[in-house]
């Protein structure tokens, strides 16, 4: 296991015990660090580079906070420049991992709202980047345990979403016209369904499987009702959502939504 020294660092305490290390250095200085970058690594933010690690090890030193990282790893391209950067330090956190892995896809970026809270009904966008964040931290945990390198696991995680992009076309399209006839006639844009489509990744790599990309589209027979699970029009909505607001995406409906299209197209 690798492991970098560094001085005089500063931090910020944040909710939930949860702390921010930075400094600020050039890029000649980070690059003597001979931190390798993971091959997903895209520049997010102008001027900011972060490095993720294992671990993380205080060691106070006449008044200056130094750190011992174990596995640091460069989640961004580094330019080769002169300018000075601001660098985090921060402990491997899978859900926020994925995220960035996730937005470093030019095809998975292009379906995520960045700049709003909300969708506006005359976006192309299907899903908000804070709203696909709370479902990554609800699905993975925030030290997974999975048994995987954790570059490995995002490589896995953004061929998955864009082969399930890819395969199941008809319901990603790129015209608003035909998104919104897809949110007239399905419920695939949803909430409850992108939980659908990331538990099914988390549980196939827990259980060791190959990558399976699920058909979206694939017909169901429920009791004298036949069409695609995501269909607006599948009786199985109204029996899931009898005594909650139809498609509320509360933890329990989630899960129970998954239980159904797990038992019912798998």
């Amino acid at each position: 296991m690798s492991t970098l020294n560094i001085d005089n660092v500063m931090k910020i305490q944040r909710e939930n015990s949860r702390v921010i290390y930075y400094t600020v250095k050039t890029t000649e200085q980070i690059l003597q660090w001979k931190v390798q970058a993971i091959n997903t690594a895209t520049l997010s933010f102008e001027g900011v580079v972060v490095i993720s690690c294992e671990d993380i090890s205080e060691n106070l030193k006449d008044d200056s906070l130094n750190l011992k990282l174990a596995s640091p790893r460069l989640l961004n391209r580094l330019e080769n420049s002169e300018d000075e950067h601001l660098v985090i330090f921060k402990i491997e956190n899978t859900p926020e991992f994925l995220l960035n892995t996730f937005m470093s896809s030019n095809v998975l970026s292009n379906l995520v709202e960045v700049s709003n809270a909300k969708l506006s009904k005359n976006t192309l966008k299907l899903i908000t980047y804070s709203a696909l964040e709370k479902l990554l931290y609800e699905v993975f945990d925030f030290r997974s345990n999975i048994e995987m390198d954790v570059e490995k696991l995002g490589d896995d995680f953004k061929y998955y979403f864009e082969e399930l992009v890819n395969r199941n076309a008809v319901y990603f399209p790129d015209t608003l016209r035909e998104i919104q006839a897809v949110r007239d006639k399905t419920v695939v844009q949803t909430l409850n369904s992108w939980y659908i489509f990331i538990r099914f990744y988390r549980e196939t790599v827990e259980e060791g499987k190959e990558i399976i990309v699920p058909d979206l589209t694939k017909k169901i027979n429920y009791k004298n009702w036949k069409g695609s699970f995501f269909d607006r029009d599948n009786p199985i909505w109204e029996e899931i959502f009898e005594s909650s607001r139809l498609h509320y995406p509360s933890p329990k409906n989630k899960a129970k939504i998954y239980k159904y299209w797990l038992n019912l197209t798998q």
